[in-house]
């Protein structure tokens, strides 16, 4: 059952903060285009019974800084340039006093927490307005209302301490306020003076700052705290927008959504080699298709650089490999999993619940396939063929893969023996054994075999019988060829026959021609009940009777030499 708030929960990893020469051996693919801005104003506010700790500025710095971890040069990173955040014109509401203490404002309930929390937000916007704060100067490049930054003195409060009631849970909502006379939404991002465990207010911002770009969380929602439910963990570490479970960085997948890079498709198996994704060049992200679904393997290279640098850094270096399914539609909650399938889902080869090592590296866990654990298998089993990701090497240009593409092994096609008994007069009944090994019914056809089409059921085996003769032009060839070729909804599966010509065997003074001396000699076999005769077996059904007779009998006078 879903959880009644409403409120977005954000929970990140503990924040240290330093400052980093991103210099690097990569080159970033900076932005032609002038950059989009957007004018973030930022109020903070102390209470009677929680004053503040941290000087104005330095939070301003944490959120601003042209260098270091920022969620400015977050951002600016990430996009290569094409996103600049900015403080505005104005300075900030430096540490009011709210009118009432925090443990009123951030009092929980058994529906709700903070459920004064709208209380203090309006009253801190109102108070920012008289303070100097232009709404209007605020609203966003491509019109999106206004965001203001709330800093309030404390702890915060999140999924591993609730309830608390003497501290906020950090959230993004809006609200409706006064300006100039008339009521204007105002977008809200709420963070702590003091984020404890959960990282830092420029970490937590630059999650939510996702969310403003339209970016949608990677996290399942029933896990922990108010929301209850069953834990699960489809992607953790490797993205911002999973902050919840330390979303650190930015996949290819959420690069191409905001169009900082176009991935290259691979519908041809091959040898790639991938940049770090921080480099956002061309060829950082690779989409492989899962062929008969709407699902794709997201491959990407991932070193701490640049932005995977940020707050920690990510917790291992090498290649990370997701599948994700365009049949979940990308919204609010796409990957809470419940009984459906997950949007996004991490592959994750080292085995932690939280996906510590999901990394490929070639000399560690270097292949990700359809026998592997975990599995490239997509959701949809109606997938046509498999794909198998093989890391070769990592050197100074990036990571080295192998992507290998095969047709799906659904249908197992067996025989007794693949030597058949032929002439070109007659035709030779060849029995065949076929087993659906597949999730699903499979329907077969083969113009050879009688009947023509069949349909398995899965985990079904059938017998078919197949009718070949000796092609004409294959007359004085003692053995020859045959391919049968299946036909299924997802591919065609072949079986290679050989046809041994029975003229060889029926002339018995080997004169290139069958005459009545041939046919006089193998008389003398007729009638004798179950015996075997291997040449005189020319329909090769395990006997020696007339029907061998009758099949002799029609070559009298053929030529094959």
């Amino acid at each position: 059952m879903r959880s009644k708030r409403s409120i977005i929960l954000i929970v990140t990893t503990f924040f240290i903060v330093v400052t980093l020469n991103f210099s690097s051996k990569y080159a970033i693919a900076d932005s032609e285009d002038e950059p989009t801005v957007y004018p973030l104003a930022v109020v903070s506010v102390d209470f009677s019974d929680v004053p503040h700790k941290r000087p104005f500025h330095e939070i301003k710095e944490e959120l601003f800084s042209e260098d270091g971890e920022s969620l400015r040069n977050f951002w600016k990173l990430a996009s290569s340039s094409r996103v600049d955040i900015i403080p505005g014109k104005y300075d900030g509401l430096i540490w009011e006093r709210a009118p009432k203490p925090l443990s009123y404002y951030a009092k929980d309930s058994e529906d709700n927490f903070d459920i004064h929390v709208r209380e203090l937000v309006e009253w801190t916007i109102e108070v920012a307005q008289k303070d100097g704060l232009d709404l209007n100067k605020y609203v966003f490049e491509d019109e999106t209302p206004p965001f203001v930054c709330v800093v309030v003195a404390g702890e915060a409060e999140g999924y591993m301490n609730y309830p608390k009631d003497d501290a906020f849970w950090p959230h993004r909502s809006a609200i409706k306020v006064d300006v100039d006379g008339e009521k204007m939404w105002v977008g809200y991002i709420l963070v702590t003076e003091d984020m404890g465990i959960y990282g830092s207010g420029a970490l937590v911002m630059t999650h939510e700052f996702g969310h403003l770009l339209g970016l949608a969380d990677l996290y399942d929602y029933g896990c922990g705290g108010p929301f209850g439910g069953k834990c699960s963990y489809p992607f953790t570490y490797y993205d911002i927008m999973v902050a919840r479970h330390g979303g650190l960085g930015l996949t290819g997948f959420h690069r191409e959504r905001l169009g900082y890079i176009k991935p290259k498709e691979v519908i041809q198996p091959g040898e790639y080699t991938l940049p770090p994704i921080t480099t956002n060049s061309s060829d950082s992200y690779l989409k492989v298709p899962i062929p008969g679904t709407n699902e794709y393997l997201g491959v990407e290279y991932r070193t701490r650089t640049g932005t995977d640098n940020f707050w920690g850094g990510i917790p291992s270096e090498g290649v990370i490999i997701y599948r994700v399914n365009e049949d979940v539609p990308y919204n609010h909650r796409f990957n809470d999993g419940d009984d459906e399938p997950f949007g996004i889902e991490l592959l994750n080869p080292g085995g932690g619940l939280w996906h510590e090592n999901p990394c490929y590296t070639s000399d560690g866990n270097s292949v990700a396939g359809p026998k592997t654990n975990p599995s490239t298998i997509p959701h949809n089993k109606d997938y046509t063929s498999t794909i198998k990701v093989t890391v070769l090497e990592e050197n100074e240009l990036g990571a080295r893969v192998k992507i290998d593409i095969d047709m799906r092994d659904r249908i197992k096609i067996s025989v007794t023996d693949t030597l058949v008994k032929v002439g070109t007069l007659h035709k030779t009944e060849k029995t065949v054994i076929l087993a659906n090994v597949g999730d699903t019914d499979a329907v077969i056809s083969c113009e050879l075999m009688t009947p023509s089409i069949i349909t398995l059921l899965p985990n079904e085996i059938k017998q078919v019988s197949i009718r070949l003769d000796l092609p004409p032009e294959k007359i004085s060839e003692l053995i020859a060829e045959e391919e049968l070729v299946f036909e299924t909804e997802t591919g065609f599966f072949d079986l290679t026959l050989y046809l041994r010509n029975i003229l060889f065997d029926i002339d018995v003074d080997s004169n290139g021609v069958i005459e009545s001396f041939d046919v006089q000699t193998f008389g003398s076999y007729v009638g004798k009940v179950n015996t075997k005769n291997e040449r005189y077996d020319v329909n090769d059904d395990d006997v020696v009777d007339s029907n061998d007779y009758l099949v002799i009998a029609r070559y009298m006078g053929q030529k094959y030499k």
